[in-house]
């Protein structure tokens, strides 16, 4: 570790690399700041952040639709409610340990490290041939977000790039290797998220840090980007069909809803 430090310290391009760090960390990531950043690949802890939810305090007091509102709990008497605290117990214990992985496969750290070198070609490959823009976009319980936008907005090649296409991968999906191609293909701009425990995403994807986030991305979309309402598309794949119909319910004025469930 002390002759790696020593060497990177005599690197110029690790040196130079630092500088350009620390400043994107110490100031706003304008696209001057960020431009030369996203010339290198690295820990995306280090990522500055580019867009926060604290950003749009007035639309935070805007209630949040829910699909398990309303519902009521069963009901029963204490005998009824103590004889089926052992089967809630053991569906609870079921649950943490293995239903999640059965939910979510794509947050197995084990599979994560099969298909690291496979997320990483993709991620180079939506940079260098399609443009694309990495962010990181952080949540209201405070996980990080990892993002990719591919904007195609005032390219005249592109007739279709004033709408944002909104992806939400399935149970297994990356966006380095997901369901970006297919908008990407009809010319579309695009807007690829990982859940949260997904790749480079922080967090767990639990249903409540799963609306967190595709809530931040959806205000980074329209806030932080400035797409409009009625020009963004939601994409859904399988299990991405969840955090799809959730932001449906939520931005009732977005163009089209598209749910998947292979």
């Amino acid at each position: 570790m002390v002759f790696r430090g020593f060497g990177r310290r005599l690197n110029p391009v690790y040196m130079s690399f630092l500088k350009i760090l620390a400043k994107a960390q110490q100031n706003s990531p304008t696209d001057k700041v960020m431009e030369p950043l996203r010339k290198y690949e690295f820990d995306f802890s280090a990522w500055p952040i580019n867009f926060d939810w604290t950003e749009t305090e007035r639309y935070e007091r805007k209630p949040r639709v829910y699909v398990d509102r309303g519902l009521t709990r069963r009901k029963g008497g204490i005998i009824n409610q103590i004889a089926t605290m052992p089967c809630q117990i053991i569906a609870w214990i079921v649950t943490i340990l293995i239903g999640k992985k059965m939910i979510y496969p794509g947050s197995i750290q084990l599979l994560q490290i099969a298909v690291d070198q496979y997320l990483l070609q993709g991620r180079e490959k939506l940079i260098q041939e399609q443009g694309g823009l990495r962010n990181k976009v952080t949540t209201r319980d405070g996980n990080s977000i990892d993002t990719m936008l591919v904007d195609r907005r005032g390219k005249k090649q592109y007739p279709n790039g004033k709408t944002l296409v909104v992806c939400c991968e399935g149970n297994a999906g990356f966006y380095e290797v997901g369901i970006m191609s297919t908008p990407l293909e009809a010319g579309f701009s695009v807007l690829g998220w990982n859940h949260p425990g997904f790749a480079s995403s922080t967090g767990t994807p639990y249903p409540s840090q799963e609306q967190n986030a595709v809530d931040a991305v959806m205000q980074f979309a329209i806030h932080g980007l400035g797409f409009r309402e009625e020009d963004i598309i939601i994409y859904g794949w399988s299990i991405g069909g969840y955090t799809s119909t959730w932001a449906a319910m939520n931005y009732p004025q977005f163009s089209t809803t598209l749910r998947y469930v292979g």
